[in-house]
């Protein structure tokens, strides 16, 4: 699976209930592209909860994550040059979007396991330090949900689903991705379950931690045929 992951920011005069509004309008503008849209795979909008943690880029906030899957790296190609998402669906992005630098990294997926849909993800966009070779980055991306799922047993929560992803393009914004799902979580939660899943990761010398609420707009296998 190829995705991509992008976080995003609302303009500073629109409040939060407004930016779901706008960016959930957005999202259908781009459901009924089909040149654009007829390759995705699954589509999410995630509402973000809280960014005030450990390891948070200073004074930069995002309001939503967002997650645009394809089976194959041509099919991306081909709905990137569609010609409805240089005629309308990009120009309307930059409309309701307020940051920018946006975080944007095309990844594809290491290793994935989930039990369900989870209401509650933390979305971590992880940068490696110099002189990790891609194959050693893939290897430690592998081994991660187990880790991962332990890390946030120890901070009392239980973890529904992960997915560890790597960046396609090498001296990309992040390195990697990664997405744990929750069952359950208070919003002041964030602060204490980072620190747990921060030795999780020494290679990782830069990480972006966001948690949000997510909405599927989109998923093909959901349609009957």
């Amino acid at each position: 699976m190829i995705r991509i992951v992008y976080a995003q920011s609302r303009k500073p005069n629109v409040d939060p209930v407004e930016f779901v509004r706008q960016w959930r309008e957005h999202g259908a503008m781009a459901l009924t592209a089909r040149d654009y849209f007829g390759d995705v795979v699954r589509y999410v909008q995630a509402s973000v909860i809280s960014t005030n943690v450990t390891g948070a880029w200073p004074g930069r906030e995002y309001d939503g994550v967002g997650e645009i899957c394809f089976e194959n790296a041509d099919d991306l190609a081909r709905s990137y040059a569609a010609e409805s998402r240089a005629r309308t669906i990009v120009p309307h992005g930059r409309a309701i979007f307020g940051s920018p630098n946006p975080i944007n990294v095309v990844v594809r997926d290491i290793a994935a396991w989930a039990d369900h849909e989870p209401p509650i993800t933390i979305t971590r966009f992880l940068r490696f330090a110099g002189g990790i070779s891609q194959n050693d980055r893939a290897a430690s991306l592998a081994s991660r949900p187990d880790r991962l799922k332990r890390a946030v047993r120890q901070a009392g929560l239980t973890a529904v689903s992960c997915r560890c992803a790597m960046a396609l393009e090498i001296g990309a914004m992040f390195d990697a991705v990664e997405e744990i799902g929750l069952a359950a979580m208070a919003p002041d939660t964030v602060a204490t379950l980072d620190p747990h899943l921060s030795w999780t990761s020494p290679a990782v010398t830069d990480t972006v931690t966001i948690a949000a609420w997510p909405v599927v707009l989109f998923d093909r296998r959901y349609i009957s045929s």
